[in-house]
C-alpha cells in the first residue's frame, strides 16, 4: 500500500550497528534474544559516568595546571561517554511495547509528509514531519507514528 509523502532513508547506520551488535550479544551471552539485560544496562550506565570523570577532573580540579595530555584524555573519554549515552538512548527507544524485548524495533519505512520553513534575519529553520513505520523483529508488532525533525541554517550577514 503506497502512502503519500517522499521516501527517505529508513534507518541510519549507527542505529543499525547498535541494534545488530545488541542482537549478536544477546545470542552470544544468553543463546536467546529475549533475556533480561538489566545488569548490562547498569554496567553501561556506570561506564558512562566514569567516562565523564576525566573531563570533570580537568575542568574542576586541575583548572590552570592542565596539561595537553589531560586535555586529550578527557576529550577522548568525553566522546566515548557521548557514544555510550547515544547507545543507551537507542537501546531504550527500541524496546518493543508489545513483547518488551530490547533491540527489537526497527524502522522499516519513513516518508516525509510535510515541511515547514521559517526564515528570520539570522537563520532559516526547517521542520520536516516524517511518518515512520516501526516493526518488532521478535513479535512482528507494527506501528506508525509522526515524528518531526529540525534543522537550523545560520545565515551570514
Amino acid at each position: 500500500m503506497e502512502r503519500e509523502g517522499i521516501d527517505v532513508t529508513a534507518e541510519n547506520g549507527f542505529v543499525k550497528f547498535i541494534l545488530a551488535v545488541g542482537r549478536k550479544y544477546m545470542m552470544w551471552r544468553y543463546d536467546k534474544p529475549t533475556a533480561s539485560i538489566k545488569r548490562e544496562i547498569a554496567v553501561l550506565i556506570i561506564l558512562t559516568c566514569f567516562c565523564f570523570v576525566p573531563f570533570y577532573y580537568v575542568v574542576w580540579v586541575l583548572k590552570a595546571q592542565v596539561t595537553v595530555e589531560w586535555i586529550y584524555v578527557s576529550t577522548a573519554f568525553l566522546i566515548l561517554g557521548t557514544f555510550f549515552i547515544i547507545g543507551l538512548g537507542v537501546v531504550f527507544s527500541r524496546r518493543c511495547g508489545n513483547c518488551h524485548e530490547y533491540f527489537g524495533i526497527e524502522r522499516v519505512d519513513s516518508k516525509e509528509v510535510s515541511r515547514k520553513v521559517v526564515k528570520t534575519r539570522q537563520e532559516t529553520r526547517i521542520t520536516p514531519i516524517y511518518r515512520n513505520t516501526y516493526r518488532c523483529v521478535y513479535c512482528g508488532d507494527t506501528y506508525t507514528k509522526n515524528e518531526r525533525g529540525e534543522t537550523e541554517i545560520m545565515l551570514n550577514e
